[in-house]
């Protein structure tokens, strides 16, 4: 088992909306609180080291999805839940999580 590159690809930015009945607001500006602002639907990463994130990505969400990266990066599986050379992840941000796709590359 080689190293790989694993493309990361943001699938959706959860509104808080869908969470929550009454948004909470950030305290700063008492505006309420948006999808990530980090992200776009569609956009799409290369992790080619584990040291660091992909320039652009949030150091947070880096953090939730880098064990399942790594798995990949170093050939492992997640298999049956999701083909061979996938999984599905989140950031663990209660307000506005995103979700992304983590996709071996050969």
């Amino acid at each position: 088992m080689g190293q790989h590159q694993v493309k990361i690809t943001v699938i959706k930015r959860i509104e808080p909306s869908m969470i929550y009945e009454q948004v909470p607001v950030n305290t700063e500006n008492n505006v309420p609180h948006v999808a990530c602002p980090v992200f776009k639907e569609g956009q799409a990463f290369l992790a080619e080291s584990m040291d660091t994130p992909p320039e652009g990505f949030c150091p947070s969400a880096w953090h939730d999805i880098l064990e399942y990266v790594r798995v990949l990066h170093h050939g492992g599986s997640f298999y049956p839940w999701l083909g061979e050379k996938e999984m599905i992840r989140c950031c663990t941000d209660g307000l506005r999580p995103v979700v992304f796709k983590l996709e071996r590359m050969d």
